[in-house]
């Protein structure tokens, strides 16, 4: 824009330059004609003066030549009277035409002269004024100069590209795609999404060498099509890098489409028959018949995927198959869909999450399952059971999910409080998720009062201080129990608590993070 208006500015003063340069140019072309005409009028005053001289010398002649006759005359002999007489005429007439001609060459001589004196006053002014030109010529170069100098320092500053550079669309794609599939995956949105990179392929030639520059952007589709062809463009695409391949939106197909678990059974079909052919062990697979509906593991287990994700799906257990390469397992249903957890919990998980409360371990007798490599782990308050039974002493991080999402039926009790404590045990990072406003805020009786999630977090820090990170995910937060319990001298000992993150969480003011900030990082996203 700086350039722009620059570029606008010497433009206007070149066209001023050039005008400045037209009325000196004019003016030197006008002093030039009035010298040519001062030297033709100094030539004809001189002629005029000349002219004078002439009439002048001829009337002192004709004097002397009158004088010479009559003296003649007298003395040699008698003139004839009436010969002297046409003499003495002739004289007198020629005496009076050379008056009258000098007084017309000196009229015409002054006149000259005036002319003269007006085409020299002129002629100073001309020069006066082509002088001023050259003072603003002068100063309208210096001008320019600087707007040329000052252009080139802008340009210095500036990209040499004259359109966006290949790397910025790359970030852009990049987060657009990132976004969607976020939204995909976290907000468990029913609505239908794009296949980013295949629509960013089909705008432009530009657009679609860049999108197919970048393999990570064909790594989460659809499993839509009708064809094992299209899982093996999708395949090559991603040149070896991990596969997520979606949910499929089964509300928005045709009545003639397959629908539920033999949708969900024909695809595993392709997909197993095209991952062969490349990165067999890459793919997260997104199991969603969009109802209730059931596979055995063996058919589950078939695609050799790292991550599962199982989604309106029950899971029939096979004693025989065998899921050593699942290390990712997430359960996520809606409604009452629920059965035992337990034959699911490998020793070799790394990251198990639980999504809905009726899914816990149904089996009483059952004290311990150990789980050594567990590194990640969500569940809700309601999962008491496979809180007490799980021994995971590598686990990191501890995902707790609110009745924000269908997890709390009741009060959490001090065995539910108690599970968790001892799940959280070698644990550094805490997340809260889901939490709305409890019901005891508005005035209930204590019988109904239910835990806020900054009241769940500070019973597990006081009894876990190794804690290093707390996060609250789009939950209410009483941020300032939070300032009182954390910040206070006499408050909760938390020695190793180094930061809090509030992501789009609600009761949070800037005055609760200045307090916290004094002691702790705090991050907030909106």
């Amino acid at each position: 824009m700086l350039a722009k208006q620059q570029r606008d500015e010497m433009s206007l003063l070149e066209a001023r330059v050039r005008k400045e340069r037209e009325q000196m140019d004019f003016a030197r072309n006008s002093i030039q004609a009035l010298e040519a005409s001062e030297r033709s009028m100094v030539q004809l005053c001189d002629f005029l003066d000349n002219g004078l001289a002439n009439v002048k010398n001829m009337q002192s002649s004709l004097v002397d030549l009158t004088s010479s006759v009559d003296v003649t005359g007298l003395q040699n002999a008698p003139i004839d009277i009436q010969s002297r007489q046409i003499f003495d005429q002739v004289a007198i007439a020629q005496q009076a035409q050379m008056t009258q001609t000098f007084i017309l060459i000196d009229e015409h001589r002054i006149k000259v002269s005036q002319n003269l004196r007006v085409l020299r006053e002129t002629l100073a002014l001309q020069r006066l004024q082509v002088h001023g030109s050259k003072g603003s010529l002068n100063a309208l170069e210096k001008q320019r100069q600087i707007v040329e100098d000052f252009i080139h320092e802008i340009y210095k500053q500036q990209s040499p590209q004259r359109r966006i550079p290949s790397e910025i669309w790359q970030r852009i794609f990049r987060s657009t795609v990132n976004g969607i599939y976020y939204d995909v995956f976290h907000d468990q949105s029913h609505r239908s999404f794009p296949f980013m990179a295949l629509t960013l392929a089909h705008v432009c030639q530009l657009w679609r060498d860049i999108v197919f520059a970048q393999p990570e952007l064909w790594t989460c589709t659809p499993y839509a099509s009708r064809s094992n062809s299209f899982y093996e463009f999708i395949f090559k695409r991603c040149s070896g890098l991990p596969v997520t391949l979606l949910r499929l939106r089964i509300t928005e197909l045709a009545r003639t489409e397959p629908t539920g678990l033999p949708l969900v059974l024909r695809h595993l079909f392709f997909i197993k028959k095209s991952s062969s052919k490349h990165s067999e062990s890459s793919q997260t697979i997104y199991l969603d018949s969009n109802r209730a509906g059931q596979l055995t593991l063996r058919q589950t287990l078939q695609l050799r995927a790292p991550e599962l994700h199982i989604r309106n799906v029950n899971i029939r257990f096979e004693e025989n198959s065998s899921a050593d390469h699942i290390k990712k397992l997430t359960f996520d249903t809606t409604g009452e869909l629920s059965f035992d957890i337990s034959p699911f919990l490998y020793p070799h998980l790394e990251e198990l999450r639980i999504l809905s409360r009726y899914i816990d371990i149904k089996k009483p007798e059952l004290t311990e399952i150990k789980m050594h490599q567990l590194a990640k782990l969500t569940i809700t308050t309601s999962h008491v059971r496979l809180a007490e039974v799980i021994d995971a002493p590598k686990l990191d991080s501890l995902t707790v999910l609110g009745r924000g999402m269908d997890a709390i039926p009741i009060i959490p009790q001090y065995e539910q409080i108690k599970a968790l404590s001892d799940l959280l045990a070698p644990c550094t990072e805490l997340i809260l998720e889901g939490w709305t406003e409890p019901i005891g805020s508005r005035g209930s009786s204590a019988n109904e009062v239910r835990y806020f999630s900054d009241k769940l977090c500070l019973s597990l820090l006081q009894s876990h201080p190794g804690i290093k990170r707390v996060v609250f995910r789009r939950t209410h937060v009483d941020a300032t129990r939070l300032v009182r319990a954390i910040c206070s001298e006499s408050g909760l000992p938390a020695p190793k608590l180094e930061g809090i993150t509030f992501d789009r969480c609600t009761g949070v003011t800037q005055a609760d993070c200045d307090g916290l900030s004094r002691v702790l990082k705090v991050h907030v996203y909106l």
